[in-house]
């Protein structure tokens, strides 16, 4: 990674308890900081708190820290989930059951999707400590970083929402949305996208 001294680097959802290392978004934020010389901002809090932590989260001044940066971000990194529904792991906070997560084709940032890239709302999502897809439109430059035949429809779809700027992929997945995006005939996103 190209070194930026001093760059603030803050996650853009909350953590959970799954075990696995890449949900852990303040381990991720402190690689990140780490690999180009920046300062991490950690967040210590849930990504989906009950109703009383919530309230008492969103007044506490570590935490306003890290939520007064996502406005002013000037670039977001976020991995592409596939169909919630379709998933064998997931976050255990996301309610697998909601009737309207059937709608979503995608997350970003534990912010679902449709097809239309349209935000999907699930019940109690109003608490979710998460970047606001709104914002992300607003951020110069959006990386996703997505792998698989699984995602093709959730990349196309995030890019429809504007949610990102740039895709990070490899061969096989690149081919795969040439070849769906030519088939679809509506396009993906217009602008100044970018594929590596």
């Amino acid at each position: 990674l190209t070194p930026l001294p001093g760059v603030v680097v803050a996650p853009t959802v909350g953590g959970n308890d799954q075990p696995d290392e890449w949900y852990q978004t303040n381990e991720i934020t402190r690689l990140v900081a780490n690999r180009v010389g920046g300062r991490p901002y950690y967040l210590f809090a849930p990504a989906l708190p009950g109703p009383v932590l919530h309230e008492s989260l969103l007044g506490d001044p570590s935490i306003q820290r890290v939520l007064h940066q996502w406005p002013h971000a000037r670039c977001a990194l976020m991995g592409i989930g596939a169909p919630p529904l379709t998933r064998s792991d997931i976050p255990q906070f996301v309610p697998t059951g909601s009737t309207s997560l059937r709608a979503a084709v995608g997350d970003v940032c534990s912010r679902f999707y449709d097809r239309n890239g349209d935000p999907v709302e699930f019940e109690g999502g109003d608490r979710l400590i998460a970047v606001e897809l709104e914002a992300l439109r607003h951020i110069p430059v959006t990386i996703a970083i997505a792998v698989g035949r699984d995602k093709i429809g959730s990349i196309i779809a995030g890019a429809r929402g504007g949610y990102f700027n740039r895709l990070v992929t490899d061969p096989a997945t690149a081919d795969a949305l040439l070849v769906a995006n030519g088939a679809d005939g509506d396009g993906v996103a217009g602008g100044d996208g970018e594929v590596s």
